[in-house]
């Protein structure tokens, strides 16, 4: 399955998030499985982005 190597690109802990977020969408029935990793792993890397800037910017 393509999406298990999206998973297996993602930091150990952004792998976690974005398998809750996949989890959340099946259980509200809004997504298939495939589609639900896909779209969990898209807003876990945003997240994770996010996160690594607001910590650059409270370092520097």
């Amino acid at each position: 399955m393509k999406t298990d190597s999206l998973l297996q690109q993602l930091t150990p802990t952004t792998r976690e998030r974005a398998l809750l977020i996949a989890s959340r969408l099946m259980r509200e029935g809004l997504r298939t499985q495939e589609e639900a990793l896909r779209a969990a792993v898209e807003l876990a890397r945003r997240w994770a982005l996010r996160k690594a800037s607001k910590l650059s910017w409270v370092e520097g």
